[in-house]
């Protein structure tokens, strides 16, 4: 999937989509959310943020499966929306936990969630260059990446990397083109 021409247009949409963000690092398209956070928010896809994933996909063929699957047509292969989970001690680290995955799969995760992804599967200098380009287009919760941050990390060297992007997304935030967009949806 992730080579056909199919594809192609579908990440030739994303760039013009203002709420849609791709990170091919990871296969992953990351969805707008908010600019604002506080740590405790919940990390999920909102019924705004699924739909309006389900219907750009739709466009291009694409068809709602069931509610955390979207099908690519001609069995390309399958997006992954990522469960929602109101736990309160919800980690972004665990989004994927137990979604599957084949080798043309792509997740749909929010910004934190994908920004989790990356700091959990790739080297961290390249992890931080992809999450300051994400967090230029959709700012992510820092806070909760720090919060949840997995036993495995240096955890001294990854504070000092996620410090760096919070001081990058508060000069991103305040911005004309950030500071006045909207969100897809919230639950309130």
């Amino acid at each position: 999937m992730l080579n056909s021409p199919w594809f192609e247009q579908v990440i030739d949409g994303i760039k013009t989509d203002g709420y849609l963000y791709w990170l091919p690092e990871i296969g992953v398209i990351s969805v707008y959310d908010d600019n604002l956070y506080d740590r405790s928010d919940s990390d999920l896809l909102s019924p705004g943020m699924r739909r309006h994933v389900a219907q750009f996909l739709k466009q291009f063929g694409g068809h709602q499966k069931r509610g955390t699957c979207i099908v690519a047509p001609d069995a390309l292969g399958h997006f992954w929306l990522s469960k929602p989970s109101f736990a309160l001690g919800a980690s972004p680290y665990d989004a994927t936990r137990y979604l599957p995955r084949e080798q043309d799969d792509i997740y749909i995760l929010t910004p934190t969630q994908a920004s989790a992804y990356l700091l959990d599967h790739i080297p961290l200098p390249a992890a931080v260059t992809a999450i300051e380009s994400l967090g230029a287009q959709q700012p992510m919760n820092i806070g909760k990446l720090e919060d949840y941050m997995p036993e495995h990390f240096d955890k001294p060297v990854y504070r000092g990397a996620l410090n760096y992007l919070h001081t990058q997304q508060k000069a991103v935030s305040v911005q004309p083109r950030m500071k006045f967009k909207r969100t897809l949806g919230s639950f309130l």
